[in-house]
């Protein structure tokens, strides 16, 4: 069974709350919790729900010296930017604890691309190893063997790679 997607439920969000000027972060920091009633619609009808909720405040420090706000879920304790609610559910809880997946997390990548990347990277990686003017010799040389063996490797694997493609290449 797939898990209900985060952008099919109704998203309270702290930082567009704080942009929006609903709420003043100064003040949660001081008061530390807030009784909110939340009204949402849920379902394809849009029947309008109302939750009474206490949602408590945490925050961490920032590098400049300031202090970013987040929500504490109400059932893990966790530190979040986001409580959700989905339609089936009054609770007011972070992603993990209703059991939510990013739409993103069932794409499938591409591995033909991802394959060929790797291989990109590692040369590249090898190849600016290479332009370090202080380096001995034998070192050059396990360094070139490494990058040959990367490069043979690559055109090794190629044609298993390619098969599931074949199909799209000749026509």
């Amino acid at each position: 069974m797939s898990k209900l997607l985060v952008e099919r439920c109704a998203r309270l969000c702290i930082w567009e709350l704080i942009r929006e000027k609903k709420l003043d972060a100064k003040s949660l920091l001081s008061s530390g919790s807030l009784d909110v009633t939340i009204n949402i619609k849920v379902g394809i009808l849009e029947t309008e729900k109302s939750i009474r909720e206490t949602l408590y405040f945490t925050y961490s420090n920032t590098n400049f010296n300031g202090r970013r706000v987040w929500f504490k879920c109400p059932y893990c304790n966790r530190r979040v930017g986001c409580l959700y609610i989905p339609f089936y559910s009054d609770k007011v809880l972070c992603r993990q604890c209703h059991n939510l997946a990013y739409s993103s997390q069932n794409l499938h990548r591409n591995r033909f691309l991802d394959y060929f990347q790797k291989f990109e990277r590692k040369q590249k990686k090898i190849e600016k190893k290479l332009d370090n003017k202080w380096l001995r010799i034998p070192t050059k040389m396990k360094l070139i063997c490494s990058f040959l063996d990367i490069t043979n490797k690559a055109k090794e694997e190629m044609p298993k790679i390619l098969r599931p493609f074949r199909k799209y290449l000749t026509r």
